[in-house]
């Protein structure tokens, strides 16, 4: 597979993840405008929502680009820093009366159905299969993006048709999209960190094999 192909793959999922930003913005504008707010609390919100799902988007494209996420130059591998957007999205839904309200009143089918963008773990697929991705994170989160993807539709129908079983698939769903990945053994922790530190000259061991078991 050509190099071309994956600048060109890379640039799509660019743009997909516009598309998916969008929907995600316009399911929590339903939300918000479906709740007994007056009307500028409503305008508010919805331009907190957006501007913060583009920011977000904004941001992770910029590190990326700069290969932040590749260095191993941090305490934890920079990879990991992304769950920090994620751990305050929490705070804030535990300690936020207004958001809460927000989140349950999101459109459950629209919220699962809008998973089959998860389609694009291909992509870590092509990067292992260009030799730029180790199997034990590209499998796990390549396959289980992809099979997310596929049924997400399915799950986000059958809720919408209020099916009795329905609510058992979604949460089925959200286990298979929390346990993506599996632990690798250690001859392949150790193949892993060698060819780490064959690119990376100066990284430390010890980091390095740290990457390597997340």
């Amino acid at each position: 597979m050509s190099s071309h192909f994956i600048a060109w793959f890379a640039e799509s999922i660019s743009l997909i993840n516009v598309v998916q930003v969008l929907l995600v913005w316009f399911l929590f504008h339903r939300a918000i405008n479906s709740l007994d707010f007056p009307t500028n609390k409503k305008r508010f919100l919805s331009f907190l929502v957006a501007f913060s799902l583009f920011a977000w988007l904004g941001l992770a494209t910029i590190i990326s680009q700069i290969g932040f996420f590749q260095q191993l130059t941090a305490f934890i591998p920079n990879i990991g820093l992304l769950f920090i957007p994620i751990a305050i999205g929490l705070m804030l839904l535990r300690s936020s009366q207004t958001l809460q309200k927000i989140v349950d009143a999101l459109w459950m089918p629209g919220l699962i159905a809008v998973q089959v963008f998860r389609l694009l773990g291909i992509y870590f697929l092509i990067l292992y299969g260009q030799g730029l991705m180790p199997a034990e994170f590209a499998f796990p989160s390549g396959y289980g993006d992809i099979l997310i993807g596929l049924t997400a539709p399915v799950v986000g129908y059958l809720y919408f048709l209020k099916k009795s079983y329905s609510h058992k698939l979604a949460l089925i769903l959200n286990e298979i999209a929390k346990v993506e990945k599996i632990v690798a053994d250690e001859e392949q922790v150790a193949k892993e960190v060698a060819a780490i530190l064959e690119h990376y000259k100066e990284a430390d061991p010890e980091r390095a094999r740290m990457h390597a078991e997340s």
